[in-house]
């Protein structure tokens, strides 16, 4: 009976259309080589239960009137409460892909996830799928491996598997945000663009939206007596 299911297959993420997204030109098939790399990220199910008391459970931790405020939960107790896989069904996915000769498999930490690395030759029969080479329009060095059709899963297989990520979604590489600051400010720090970006900032998060939407005082100070510090990171196009 197993051997029979294995037999069917799965088409994961249907209807999920397979065009290539602005910002990236498709490439010839013949611009992936059989040995190209695929990193692939099999995506186990939760209990949907288990994500209803989690969420639950996060909403209690959060509000403040509740006798379980700020008593966050330990990684541990995320993982072995709510959000670990059945160890069967990994063990059931990890010998699928062993069995088709994917030597690279990691579990991650939460045991919800299996990373694999294989050549792209392999990936195609493990996948039912065919890839392609696909070009950074505003970075032409950046070239990545994506799916140009749907891909499937033994249904013995796929009954685990929520998606295959890293193989049909594209990454965001497109040229860093820019935005023209004030020539002056009234702060008297002589740097404008530490306090704001004027019009060249619109849609976007600035230091002072952030001081108006979360009610911080601004500018901000540190107390060098009591050994505070204030650092600032941005992370464009994120």
């Amino acid at each position: 009976m197993l051997a029979v299911a294995l037999c069917e297959r799965v088409s994961l993420e249907q209807g999920h259309e397979m065009q290539t997204p602005k910002f990236w030109t498709k490439l010839s098939r013949e611009s992936i080589l059989p040995s190209t790399e695929i990193q692939a990220i099999f995506v186990l199910k939760h209990c949907p239960k288990k994500v209803k008391e989690l969420e639950a459970k996060l909403y209690d931790l959060s509000t403040p009137t509740s006798p379980n405020y700020g008593k966050w939960l330990s990684k541990d107790e995320i993982v072995n409460n709510y959000l670990a896989v059945h160890q069967d069904h990994i063990d059931a996915v990890q010998k699928f892909l062993v069995e088709h000769g994917v030597k690279n498999i990691r579990i991650s930490d939460l045991k919800d996830k299996i990373f694999v690395k294989m050549p792209a030759a392999l990936a195609e029969k493990v996948l039912d799928t065919e890839f392609a080479m696909f070009r950074s329009t505003d970075h032409k060095r950046i070239t990545i491996p994506r799916i140009i059709k749907g891909y499937s899963l033994p249904a013995e297989i796929a009954r685990y598997v929520a998606l295959v990520d890293d193989i049909v979604r594209f990454p965001n590489v497109a040229g860093p945000l820019k935005g023209s600051a004030p020539a002056s400010s009234d702060n008297g720090s002589g740097d404008a663009s530490l306090f704001t970006c004027g019009s060249g900032c619109t849609n976007m998060v600035s230091p002072t939206v952030l001081s108006q939407t979360y009610n911080i005082p601004y500018p901000l100070a540190a107390s060098v007596a009591s050994g505070s510090s204030v650092a600032v990171a941005e992370f464009q196009g994120k």
